[in-house]
Parts: C-alpha cells; structure tokens; sequence
C-alpha cells in the first residue's frame, strides 16, 4: 500500500464528532494559537501588506487564505511538528477556517475535522519525504 492510500484511508474515517475531549482541546489550542499568530502576522509589514491586498478587493478566497497564511508565517511562531519538520497550522488553519467560511459551514465539526485532516496530511506527508 502506497503511503497516499495509506493517508486516504486514514482521512475518510476521521469523526470529528468523535474526538475526545483530549483531542478538541489540542484543536482548540492549535486554532488560537494560530489566531494569534495571524493576527500578530498582520501587524507586520510584510502581513500588513499581504492582508492589505486582499483587502482592496484583489483576488478571490484562494488570495486571502494565501494572504493570511503569509501573515501568519511573519511571526515564525506557528507550530512545529518536530517529526515531519513542518509547521502545518500556520497553513492548515487559516486555509480550514477561510475556506469553511466561504462555503457557509456553521458546523463546528466540519471545521475541525478540515483542521484535523490537513494536520493528518501535512504532518504524514513531511515524514514520510523527510
């Protein structure tokens, strides 16, 4: 089995509706984490400039999670995953919350479960290319 298939069958049974309170609480931690990452990004004056164009009505939705995830990585203070080396809230979260705010999702769960999936992806997938 391929490491892709592997990672596939891995994403389709994840139930965020089904973590433990161990689970939603490291969630919870990651996404402010980030928060604060972004917003502090977006002081800066490369996240401020990044923010700022989006901002003037350039781009679509792509462009200002592009944006945001730009400010966030500013601050280099966005989680590390040691075993994969790479710092996947500083792209997961803004991306999961952007993207799930475009499309209308209220559902909390479905926003974690896109947060815990592209943490499950970057994270396996930095592994296994070391």
């Amino acid at each position: 089995m391929s490491i892709l298939e592997s990672l596939g069958e891995r994403l389709a049974v994840l139930d965020p509706a089904a973590f433990s309170a161990a689970d939603r609480a490291a969630l919870d931690t990651h996404v402010l984490d980030t928060a604060a990452a972004l917003l502090t990004g977006a002081a800066t004056p490369d996240g401020s400039a990044a923010i700022g164009f989006t901002a003037r009505g350039l781009g679509g939705v792509l462009d200002a999670v592009a944006a945001q995830v730009a400010a966030t990585r500013c601050t280099e203070v966005d989680d590390i995953h040691l075993p994969s080396g790479t710092t996947p809230g500083a792209i997961v979260v803004p991306t999961a919350l952007g993207l799930t705010e475009h499309l209308g999702v209220t559902d909390v769960n479905v926003t974690y479960g896109a947060i815990a999936a592209g943490y499950e992806a970057m994270t396996r997938l930095g592994a296994a290319i070391r």
